[in-house]
C-alpha cells in the first residue's frame, strides 16, 4: 500500500513539474501516463531518463532529479547500457549548470560502460561531450584531440548524422581559437552531409554558425544571408530554443555593424522566446546584451529596467556569471541616473561575484592537475612493483633450479653453468629497468617541484586580483563621500570596463605587453580622475618593441604605478608627474616607473604619521618576481628602486627598473 502510495505521489510531482517546465507538453504527459503503467524496472529507467531529457532548456536541477530517479533503477537491475545513458546525461546537465569538472566524472563514468559494451556511436558522442567541457577549462590541445578522436569513432560507425556533428565540433574549435577561416570548410563539411541526408535541423545548424563567422570575418552580407536561412528553417520546425539563438547571433551581427535599432529588435525576439520556453540562463544573458544597446542608446530607464530583470532570472537559477555580467551592467546603469548608492552596491556585488568566479576556476584547475599528478604516480608505483615481482620471482625460479641441479648431480652440471650465465643476464636487465625508473622518479620529481612553483604563482594571483578591486572600490568610495559626482560617474564607467579585462586574463599566467599597457593606462585614468586631473602621466615604448608580440606576467606594472602614486606623488601638492617606459636591452624587458614625488624618506615619515594603504600588492608583486626568477633560472629577474634627487641635492622622486625574461 505504502510503495503504492509513493508511485502515486511521484507521478503527480511529475505531472505539475512537466506542465510547469517542459517544452513539449504533450509529450510530458505521455510519458507519464507511460510511467503510471509501466511494470518493469527497466522500462521506468527508461521513462525517468527520457523524462528528465525534456529539462535540459528549461530546469536543470529537475532535470538531473528525474535522471538520477532512472539511474537509481538501472543500477538495481545491472543494466549497464541504462547506466551509462543515465551517467551521460546527467554529465550533460552538469555541463549546462557550468560544473566541468562534475561533468567529467560522468562522461568519464559513462564512457567506461560503453567501452565495455562497445557502443562505439556513443562512445564517439562522450569524446565530443568531452571535447566541449575541455573548451570551458582552456584545455584547448585536449578539446581539439577529443573531437578529432569523435571524428574517428564516427566515421568507424558509418553513421553520417554521427560524422557531420564530429565536424561540427571541429568547426566550432577553431571559432573558439578565432580561426574562423577554418571553421568555414569544417562547416560546409558538415552541411555536405546533412544536405545528403536531408537534416533539416542540423543544415539550419550549419547555417546559423556559417551566419556567425562571416560575421566575425567581416563578410556581414553573407553572415546575414546564412542566419536568415537558418531563421527560417527553425521556424518551420517548430525548434524555438535554436530559433531563438539564431536571432542572438543575428543581433551580435547587427551590433557589429552599428545598426543599434535591428540589433535591439533581434535580442527583444530571442529573450522573448527564451522568457516563454523557461531558459532562465539564456534569458538573462540575453537581458544584459540588451541593456547595454539601450546603454548606448541613452536610455538609462529601460536598461536599468531589462537587466533587473535579466539579474532575477539568473539568481533563480543560480547563474553567477550572468550574475556579475548584470550588476556591473546595472552599477553603470545607476551612476547614469545618478544613483551613486545603488551603482556602488551593484559594483559592490559585481567584486564578489568575480572573486567566487576566478576562485572556482582556479580550484577546478587545480583539482586537474592533483589528478593528473596522482595517476602518474600510481602508475610509476605500479611500474616498479612490476620489477620488484618480476625480480622475485626469477630468484625464485633461480632457487629451484639449484635445488634440482644440486640432486642430479655432475649429470646437470652443464645445465647449470649455462642457467647461472641467463640469471647473471637477467640481473643485468633488471638492474637497467631499476635504473630507468629511478631516472624517471626523479624526472617526477622535477615535475612535482614545477607544479609546486606554479600552484604558488596561482595562489599569488588569486590573492592579487582581490586587492586591485578593493583599492578601486576604497576610490570609489572616497569620490563618492567626498560628493565629486562627475568624478564618481567617471570613475564607474572606466572601473567597469577594467573589471571586465581583469576578469577576462584573470586565468592567464602571462598576457600581451599592449593588453598589459592598456590595462595599466585604465588604471591610471582612474587614478588621476580620482585626484582630478592633478598629475600627469606618459607611457612611452620603445620603437623596436612590438608589444603585441611580448608576453609578460598579468598585472605585473599596476602595483609599482599604484607605490608611486599613493607613496610618491599623493603627498606632492603639483607638478605631479609619472613617467612609464619600456625597453628591450639584451635580450631583457626594462620596465621604468618614475615619479617626481616626496621620495621614499618622506613616504617613510608620513606613513607612520597616518598608517594608511599598506602597499600589499607590491609585496606580493615582489613574490611573484621571485618565483618566476626561480622557474626561468633568470637571476636578472626582479626590480631595483633608485632615490632621484634635484639640483639642490633634495629628495626628487623615485625611479623603480623592473627587469624581465622575454619569454615568461
Amino acid at each position: 500500500m505504502m510503495r503504492a502510495l509513493n508511485i502515486i505521489a511521484s507521478v503527480v510531482s511529475l505531472f505539475l513539474t512537466g506542465f510547469l517546465y517542459a517544452q513539449d507538453a504533450a509529450k510530458t504527459q505521455s510519458l507519464i501516463k507511460e510511467l503510471v503503467t509501466a511494470k518493469e524496472d527497466s522500462v521506468k529507467a527508461r521513462l525517468f531518463i527520457q523524462l528528465g531529457r525534456g529539462y535540459r532548456n528549461s530546469n536543470p536541477d529537475s532535470g538531473i532529479y528525474y535522471v538520477s530517479r532512472g539511474l537509481e533503477l538501472a543500477e538495481k537491475i545491472k543494466d549497464n547500457a541504462l547506466i551509462a545513458k543515465a551517467k551521460c546525461e546527467t554529465g550533460r546537465f552538469y555541463y549546462i549548470k557550468s560544473n566541468d569538472s562534475i561533468a567529467l566524472n560522468y562522461y568519464n563514468e559513462s564512457l567506461q560502460l560503453y567501452e565495455q559494451l562497445k557502443d562505439t556511436g556513443n562512445m564517439a558522442t562522450l569524446h565530443m561531450q568531452k571535447g566541449y567541457c575541455y573548451s570551458r577549462t582552456n584545455r584547448d590541445a585536449d578539446m581539439l584531440a577529443e573531437f578529432l578522436l569523435s571524428l574517428k569513432l564516427a566515421e568507424k560507425t558509418g553513421n553520417k548524422e554521427r560524422m557531420s556533428d564530429a565536424l561540427y565540433s571541429i568547426s566550432d574549435y577553431y571559432r573558439q581559437m578565432n580561426q574562423d577561416s577554418i571553421a568555414v570548410t569544417y562547416l560546409f563539411q558538415s552541411l555536405n552531409i546533412d544536405q545528403q541526408i536531408g537534416s533539416k535541423k542540423n543544415i539550419a545548424s550549419d547555417y546559423q554558425y556559417l551566419g556567425l563567422c562571416y560575421g566575425r570575418l567581416h563578410k556581414f552580407k553573407e553572415g546575414e544571408n546564412y542566419l536568415s536561412q537558418a531563421i527560417t528553417i527553425f521556424k518551420e520546425l517548430k525548434d524555438d530554443f535554436r530559433l531563438a539563438t539564431a536571432y542572438s547571433y543575428l543581433g551580435d551581427l547587427y551590433s557589429q555593424m552599428n545598426d543599434s535599432n535591428k540589433c535591439l529588435l533581434n535580442f527583444l525576439r530571442a529573450k522573448q522566446i527564451m522568457d516563454a520556453l523557461g531558459s532562465k540562463a539564456e534569458s538573462a544573458d540575453l537581458a544584459d546584451n540588451i541593456a547595454k544597446v539601450y546603454l548606448q542608446k541613452k536610455d538609462y530607464n529601460n536598461a536599468f529596467k531589462v537587466a533587473m530583470n535579466g539579474l532575477v532570472a539568473a539568481k533563480e537559477v543560480n547563474a553567477e556569471t550572468q550574475q556579475y555580467y548584470l550588476n556591473s551592467t546595472l552599477a553603470e546603469a545607476s551612476a547614469a541616473l545618478l544613483d551613486y548608492e545603488s551603482a556602488y552596491r551593484y559594483m559592490q556585488n559585481a567584486s564578489i561575484l568575480h572573486d567566487t568566479l576566478i576562485a572556482r576556476e582556479e580550484h577546478d584547475k587545480l583539482a586537474q592537475m592533483q589528478t593528473q599528478f596522482e595517476s602518474q604516480r600510481k602508475e610509476k608505483e605500479n611500474l616498479l612493483l612490476k620489477a620488484q615481482n618480476e625480480t622475485a620471482n626469477a630468484n625464485l625460479q633461480l632457487n629451484r633450479i639449484f635445488l634440482f641441479a644440486a640432486m642430479a648431480g655432475l649429470l646437470l652440471l652443464g645445465g647449470l653453468l649455462y642457467m647461472i650465465y641467463k640469471n647473471k643476464e637477467g640481473k643485468v636487465k633488471h638492474i637497467a629497468i631499476l635504473q630507468n625508473l629511478n631516472i624517471q622518479l626523479n624526472n617526477q620529481k622535477e615535475e612535482i617541484t614545477r607544479i609546486n612553483t606554479m600552484l604558488r604563482l596561482k595562489a599569488l594571483r588569486v590573492q592579487m586580483n582581490p586587492h586591485f578591486i578593493f583599492n578601486c572600490m576604497s576610490s570609489i568610495q572616497e569620490c563618492i563621500l567626498l560628493g565629486q559626482v562627475d568624478d564618481a560617474n567617471k570613475y564607474l564607467s572606466k572601473l567597469s570596463k577594467l573589471l571586465r579585462m581583469v576578469l577576462f586574463h584573470a586565468e592567464e599566467e602571462s598576457i600581451s605587453l599592449d593588453k598589459e599597457l592598456e590595462m595599466l593606462e585604465l588604471y591610471l585614468e582612474l587614478e588621476s580622475a580620482r585626484l582630478k586631473q592633478n598629475f600627469h602621466y606618459t607611457i612611452q615604448v620603445d620603437e623596436t618593441i612590438f608589444p603585441n608580440e611580448i608576453m609578460v606576467p598579468t598585472l605585473i606594472l599596476q602595483p609599482f604605478a599604484e607605490n608611486a602614486i599613493w607613496h610618491g606623488l599623493l603627498h606632492k601638492e603639483n607638478n605631479r608627474i609619472l613617467h612609464i617606459k619600456i625597453s628591450c636591452i639584451n635580450d631583457w624587458l626594462h620596465c621604468i616607473v618614475e615619479d617626481n614625488g616626496v621620495g621614499r624618506q618622506k613616504a617613510a615619515a608620513m606613513q607612520q604619521l597616518k598608517k594608511h594603504h599598506q602597499s600589499k600588492g607590491l609585496k606580493i608583486t615582489a613574490e611573484r618576481l621571485n618565483i618566476i626568477k626561480e622557474q626561468t633560472n633568470s637571476p636578472q629577474t626582479g626590480f631595483e628602486i633608485t632615490d632621484l634627487f634635484n639640483e639642490a641635492n633634495e629628495p626628487g622622486g623615485t625611479s623603480v627598473l623592473i627587469k624581465l625574461p622575454l619569454d615568461v
